[in-house]
């Protein structure tokens, strides 16, 4: 093999890891991923929400988390 691919595959192995091991502690834990883009709302139910890569977390005003995958519906 080429190291210029070998390169190529290795970067993609640690960054398909990292986003792999953000969203399990984020799921497991119940709590925010590292890689994140935070939305502040300061009206209704909820506080904020973190928009990770495949997770959503949702803090709501009352004190209760929850961390769901981006493809799923929720209700609170």
């Amino acid at each position: 093999m080429k190291k210029g691919l070998k390169i190529t595959l290795i970067v993609l192995g640690v960054l398909i890891g990292i986003i792999a091991i953000d969203t399990i502690q984020a799921k497991v834990f119940n709590n925010s991923p590292l890689l994140k883009i935070r939305d502040n709302l300061d009206d209704g139910n909820i506080d904020y929400i973190d928009k990770g890569l495949l997770v959503t977390h949702y803090k709501y005003t009352d004190g209760d988390e929850m961390t769901i995958f981006v493809w799923e519906n929720t209700t609170y």
